[in-house]
């Protein structure tokens, strides 16, 4: 770098000599000053003078160096949130329960969502809604649920939850409940009470914690449908496949609980219409057969 200072100098050195011959030969400049003077002068102004050329160049590889790290680690960071999404839908006629990373469940009704990020979940218990859903949430940091209309904050508890279009319902059930509403409004919660937000109109109002979530626990109730329709409700909410080594004519009339052991509701079926059945459970596979 001085060699090139050196030869830039010698051209401005003689540029500036052209120059002073000129000025100090006018006389409407009032020069006291020789020109060798004069030129020892500017000599060393420039001498003392910072190159900045030099620095601004690498100042912008580093920069450029800088832009390199800052889109990698973004990208890194893209791939981490995105890559660890989870969304499950719940598109059968009955409630579908959704096992979260931490142990905590959301039970999910028909025709609703679920979404969250399993990679992030150690530090970020958070699950967007988009239907209903009851909560039973593990303690331990904050569980969050996300909708169009507004967040759901807890610790440790259960909730119910609606969000629909133009519209949000949170019940507590047990524990404490934070409601942040999109208007900037903020509600908490206590067991047996609820917040409703529908096209802009918030009400608070009682919601017997006794009552909520009931929906999840719905019996399943049959009246005179074919046996076939009544396995393949079973089929869509315990995955289980069914096979059929008999006469599906059979009608059947009947109820039984959801929370029932699938050979109890197997036999409840069966026995009525003279059917049996065989369970293989490493297939997850069940075999309907004439008794």
């Amino acid at each position: 770098m001085p060699c090139n200072s050196r030869v830039k100098f010698t051209d401005v050195k003689k540029k500036i000599t052209s120059d002073l011959d000129l000025y100090l030969s006018a006389e409407r400049l009032p020069f006291k000053r020789t020109k060798e003077e004069a030129w020892n002068s500017v000599t060393a102004r420039i001498e003392t003078a910072p190159v900045i050329a030099f620095e601004a160049k690498r100042s912008f590889k580093v920069l450029k160096v800088a832009a390199v790290m800052v889109v990698l680690i973004a990208g890194a960071g893209f791939g981490v949130f995105f890559g660890g999404m989870t969304t499950v839908d719940n598109n059968s006629a009955n409630a579908l329960t959704v096992g979260l990373p931490d142990g905590s469940e959301a039970i999910l009704n028909k025709a609703s969502s679920v979404s969250y990020n399993e990679w992030l979940w150690s530090i970020q218990r958070k699950v967007a809604l988009n239907g209903e859903a009851f909560f039973e949430v593990e303690k331990g940091s904050t569980f969050s649920v996300t909708a169009d209309l507004g967040d759901v904050r807890v610790l440790g508890t259960s909730f119910n939850v609606r969000a629909e279009s133009g519209m949000l319902e949170v019940q507590c059930k047990t524990g404490r409940v934070a409601v942040d509403l999109s208007n900037g409004e903020v509600y908490k919660l206590t067991p047996g009470k609820a917040v409703s937000s529908n096209t802009g109109k918030v009400e608070l109002k009682d919601a017997p914690a006794a009552e909520i979530g009931l929906w999840t626990n719905a019996p399943y109730s049959f009246d005179d449908v074919s046996v076939k329709s009544v396995f393949d409700a079973l089929s869509e909410d315990t995955g289980f496949e069914f096979e059929y080594k008999a006469e599906m004519t059979a009608r059947y009339t009947g109820e039984f609980s959801r929370g029932q052991k699938i050979e109890d509701v197997l036999e409840i079926i069966c026995k009525p219409v003279g059917l049996t059945f065989e369970i293989d459970r490493e297939n997850n596979l069940i075999t309907i057969l004439n008794k």
